[in-house]
C-alpha cells in the first residue's frame, strides 16, 4: 500500500502549482463575463484539499499495515478480548474515518458551482470508491466485533490484503479525475510534468 499510495500523493503534489492563476483560459472575455459564468477547473486550494485527505488516509493505512502494530494488537489478545478488540479498532477506526475524509472532500469539491460536468462526474464517482474503502474496513471492525471465532479468524486472514488492495487502488480515481478537472492550460502542465518515481 505505502509505495502505490505514496506515488499518488506525490503526483496530486506536483499539482500543487497549477491552478488558480492559469484559470485563465476558463474565463470569459471582458464583452462575455455578464452572461458566461467561468467555468470552475480546479484551483490550488482543491488540489491542497485533496492531497491534505488523502495523506491523513495513507498515513492511517500504513499504521494499519505496520508489522509491528499488528504484532503488537495479536498478543493483545493475552490480555484478553477487550484489550483485542481495542488494538484493533486503534488501528482500524482512523483508517475508516480517513478514507471518509477523503470521500467527502471529494463529495464537497462536485458540488462546486459551475464545475465541469465530467469532472463532476469523475469526483463523485471517485467519491464514492473512498466511501466503498471505508465500507471495506467497516467490515474487517465487525469481523474483530464478532463474537463468532469463526468471523475473527477470517478478519484476521484477509486484513492486510484488504487494506492494501485499498490502498493500491487510490491511483485509478485520481488518475481519471486529473484528466478532466484541470484547465487544458493546467493539463498540458500536468502532462509535460516528469513522472514521480518511487
Amino acid at each position: 500500500m505505502v509505495r502505490l499510495a505514496v506515488s499518488t500523493i506525490v503526483a496530486l503534489l506536483l499539482l500543487s502549482g497549477c491552478g488558480g492563476e492559469s484559470d485563465s483560459a476558463a474565463q470569459p472575455k471582458a464583452s462575455e463575463k455578464s452572461s458566461t459564468p467561468k467555468v470552475a477547473y480546479f484551483v490550488k486550494d482543491d488540489t491542497d484539499a485533496i492531497n491534505l485527505a488523502t495523506a491523513t488516509a495513507i498515513d492511517a493505512g500504513s499504521t494499519a499495515v505496520d508489522k509491528k502494530n499488528i504484532a503488537a494488537c495479536n498478543q493483545a489478545s493475552s490480555k484478553g478480548y477487550p484489550a483485542w478488540r481495542a488494538c484493533w479498532h486503534a488501528l482500524l477506526d482512523p483508517l475508516k474515518s480517513s478514507l471518509a475524509g477523503v470521500q467527502a472532500q471529494l463529495a464537497t469539491l462536485s458540488k462546486k458551482e459551475n464545475r465541469p460536468e465530467a469532472c463532476a462526474t469523475e469526483l463523485d464517482a471517485a467519491a464514492r470508491t473512498f466511501g466503498g474503502f471505508a465500507t471495506k474496513v467497516d467490515g474487517l471492525s465487525d469481523g474483530i466485533d464478532s463474537d463468532k471465532r469463526a468471523d475473527q479468524l477470517k478478519t484476521g486472514k484477509t486484513y492486510d490484503t484488504t487494506i492494501r488492495r485499498i490502498g493500491d487502488g487510490y491511483a485509478k480515481p485520481f488518475q481519471a479525475l486529473t484528466k478532466v478537472c484541470y484547465s487544458p492550460s493546467d493539463l498540458e502542465k500536468i502532462q509535460a510534468s516528469p513522472t514521480p518515481s518511487r
